[in-house]
């Protein structure tokens, strides 16, 4: 346990140096001077935000259902169709949507959305499969309609010469959602579960049901009240010139 304390201040101080570092270099690899538009700031943030609370909850949703359920391995992967469906199809209409609706009204809709469907589905988890569903589909719409005027703001709010060093802050944004998601999210429903059943939890073993079913429910809920006070968060940045551009 020392030696993860050590090794996340150790890190700390290396991401201080290397973003120090970064504001100096003439071309560097993590452009800074970009964090000061609010849109593309927005973004960066709003996307993080929903791929870490997307992930973390699906990570760990197919093991619950395996675990407490007593679904099979095809019944649990299967399980996470909706969201994924809801996901594909939203994103594919998302970009007729921005024309009408505009970048601010998709983003903050996706974004309630997804927080809404974290606390229903953390309400759900002591009921069987079918109450599961549509705050599953919520999730999936939140995830299409985030990621995709996300990426597009990222895109348009970056001049020409630095839509590169953009699109790579958003990638790895993205990428580090799913990181964060699943560590955190592990990390929390174990302190829940400890706190619940007074023992640390191994899920790839027998596990207490009551102690997952509300280690998780507990973790979704709390991810989506956060969820939805960055909702707020995003919005009130975006008001006034930057909302109108969006």
């Amino acid at each position: 346990m020392r030696t993860a304390y050590l090794a996340l201040v150790a890190g700390v101080g290396l991401l201080w140096v290397f973003l120090r570092r970064q504001r100096r270099l003439p071309t560097p690899l993590l452009d800074l001077q970009l964090f000061t538009q609010t849109r593309f700031s927005a973004a960066i943030v709003a996307q993080l935000v929903i791929v870490f609370a997307n992930v973390g909850a699906l990570f760990f949703l197919p093991i619950f259902l395996r675990q407490v359920g007593d679904f099979s391995p095809l019944q649990s992967g299967l399980a996470t169709l909706p969201e994924s469906i809801a996901g594909l199809l939203t994103a594919s209409y998302t970009a007729r949507l921005i024309g009408r609706w505009g970048h601010r009204r998709i983003l903050l809709t996706g974004l309630a959305a997804g927080a809404a469907g974290l606390i229903l589905l953390g309400l759900a988890t002591p009921m069987d499969y079918p109450a599961m569903v549509v705050p599953l589909i919520l999730m999936g719409f939140s995830f299409g309609s985030v990621v995709t005027v996300a990426s597009d703001l990222v895109l348009t709010s970056a001049s020409a010469e630095r839509v590169g060093a953009a699109t790579g802050i958003s990638e790895t944004a993205f990428e580090l959602g799913n990181a964060l998601g699943i560590a955190i999210t592990g990390s929390a429903v174990a302190v829940l579960y400890l706190l619940i059943t007074g023992s640390a939890a191994n899920f790839s073993e027998n596990v207490d049901a009551r102690g997952f079913t509300w280690g998780l429910g507990g973790y979704c809920v709390i991810c989506g009240v956060l969820l939805g006070i960055i909702t707020v968060v995003i919005a009130r940045v975006l008001r006034g010139r930057e909302s109108q551009k969006a």
